[in-house]
């Protein structure tokens, strides 16, 4: 995470303890209007990122996406409290801790695409599409989790639906769907179900062993269980 932290060097890299009021009077006068350009920039590099090895249709969605959300998305903390993603110590949850936390996650879908390889038969003409979804929803799995409220600033604790209602929108009014390339036997349905009930499936993470020899896993709950391993063991 060296350039998410040299990103923000000029800003912060401590967690600023404050309530929420606090955070953003926080961000309002120590935080330059440029570290959101900044961070936009540094979620499309990763987006883009050949290491990802995403398509341009999952690049133009994921940046199409990333546009809707205002600017305080890419400057809060993971957790604006500081009780999850490793405290007040986690870089997560310093300015920018969004951005580090949904690199962090990214970057664990092929150990957890290894796991599931014999569901998914990673010799098969499906594994691409898990790749791919997958790796747009872990892009995009925390889209909603941004609250504002007056003067308060806040992790939204329903961040799952409103991250599935943002994905669903920006793939209506873009005409996604008219555009989505052949090869791509499952997309939206699995990706809106996975961001939405993330956090349901962090509840149930024991139960994954039995539900992975399920006959009755669809694209869209296998997605989700794949999506909330990347998330859970990311930190």
């Amino acid at each position: 995470m060296e350039e998410i932290k040299k990103l923000f060097e000029p800003y912060s890299l401590c967690y600023f303890d404050a309530d929420s009021v606090g955070k953003r009077e926080y961000l309002t006068k120590y935080i330059e209007s440029s570290a959101v350009l900044l961070g936009r920039d540094s979620v499309k590099e990763l987006v883009c990122s050949s290491a990802l090895g995403l398509s341009d249709f999952s690049i133009d969605f994921c940046l199409r996406v990333f546009q809707s959300v205002g600017g305080l998305w890419f400057l809060v903390p993971t957790s604006t409290g500081g009780k999850y993603h490793g405290g007040p110590a986690s870089i997560e949850n310093c300015i920018g801790g969004n951005i580090v936390h949904t690199k962090k996650v990214t970057l664990m879908v092929p150990k957890i695409l290894n796991r599931y390889r014999e569901l998914i038969n990673s010799t098969g003409e499906e594994y691409s599409c898990y790749k791919e979804v997958l790796t747009v929803a872990c892009l995009l799995h925390d889209i909603g989790k941004s609250g504002e409220k007056g003067n308060e600033v806040y992790s939204c604790s329903s961040h799952g639906e409103i991250g599935s209602s943002i994905i669903s929108s920006c793939w209506s009014k873009g005409k996604f769907c008219e555009a989505l390339p052949a090869e791509f036997s499952f997309f939206i349905e699995p990706l809106v179900f996975s961001v939405q009930e993330h956090m349901y499936m962090w509840k149930s993470i024991n139960a994954f062993e039995r539900v992975r020899l399920s006959s009755l896993l669809t694209p869209s709950i296998l997605v989700s269980i794949m999506l909330c391993e990347c998330d859970y063991f990311s930190f």
